[in-house]
């Protein structure tokens, strides 16, 4: 019986497990509330949560200009820019979305404040552009 090579599972990389270490970090974000630290909560949780996907955005960068292995990735990407209106409308939602924050932010009374936000609700546009 032949085996299938492109049935075959990936062995997993040194990326992937640095990745899902990283997203099992933002899982646990809740959980830190240390008043010396994290203090205000919202702001300092924030904080840790856009260094870890920074990082977690390079390693997946450093991965599709470095590594061979990348080009069914990258079929995959050409495919969600290619398709019809009507399949990738949320898509198009999601980014119409955060246009219109990011030309709020532009046009604010205070865009200094609406770019970073306060530190006791943890907003602005820096933060919802990573979420």
């Amino acid at each position: 019986m032949k085996s299938n090579s492109s049935l075959r599972a990936e062995k997993p990389t040194l990326l992937y497990w640095i990745s899902f270490a990283g997203i099992l970090a933002i899982t646990a974000l809740p959980l830190l509330n240390l008043p010396p630290w994290f203090s205000p909560p919202d702001w300092g949780k924030t904080v840790v949560f856009r260094i870890i996907l920074s990082s977690i955005i390079s390693l997946l960068i450093f991965r599709l200009l470095f590594q061979k292995e990348t080009a069914p990735f990258l079929q995959n990407l050409k495919k969600i820019f290619t398709r019809p209106l009507k399949e990738a409308l949320l898509f198009w939602i999601l980014i119409a979305l955060l246009g219109a924050f990011l030309l709020a932010t532009i046009f604010s009374a205070d865009p200094w404040f609406s770019l970073w936000g306060d530190p006791q609700r943890a907003g602005g546009f820096i933060n919802y552009a990573f979420y």
